[in-house]
């Protein structure tokens, strides 16, 4: 489990299960946030429609069409819960930009390279931290260095879906691990 590449696994495996359960090309698979069960941990994942803002430079997230829940350590699909109330973009209203500001740009130059960075980082990072946080250990630096990496690369109106997708996990981060539960 403490493979580099686990994150990015676990995210590209999300992505095939999307595309077997039908949801469109124009998915964007959120990173995975670890939950804990009595068997094991989930990678947990929403999938969410995206569209190309008017001026190319970011991407609109809509309303989860999905929630998806891989295995941490196999990446062996658990569940798939589709919306019911699936509609098309037109006629939703966008949850917000898939990128902070500081990382909205075309899909080629400086943004899109430094946005790959930080997300390398944070991928690097959640690595370590899900394997504290299923054995229900702390770290607090590491913690610390996550969740600031988390931020960097999550713009606040797109964090409540992430805290939805796991609650205990950002409260153990916030915390420094104090209430891991």
């Amino acid at each position: 489990m403490a493979d580099r590449s686990r994150v990015r696994e676990l995210r590209n495996e999300a992505a095939g299960v999307a595309s077997e359960a039908g949801l469109p090309e124009e998915i964007a698979i959120s990173f995975p946030l670890p939950r804990r069960t009595e068997d094991g941990m989930l990678a947990c994942f929403f999938a969410s429609p995206a569209a190309s803002t008017p001026d190319g430079r970011n991407l609109m997230l809509y309303r989860p069409m999905a929630l998806i829940e891989l295995s941490w350590d196999d990446g062996s699909s658990r569940d798939v819960t589709l919306r019911g109330d699936v509609i098309a973009i037109d006629d939703d209203d966008p949850v917000g930009l898939l990128r902070p500001d500081e990382f909205a740009g075309l899909r080629y130059g400086e943004e899109e390279a430094r946005f790959e960075e930080a997300e390398e980082v944070f991928l690097e990072l959640l690595d370590d931290v899900a394997s504290l946080f299923g054995r229900g250990e702390i770290d607090p630096d590491a913690q610390s260095r996550c969740l600031d990496a988390f931020r960097r690369l999550i713009p606040e109106a797109v964090r409540p879906l992430y805290e939805e997708l796991g609650p205990d996990f950002l409260e153990w981060l916030e915390s420094g691990g104090e209430s891991s539960s």
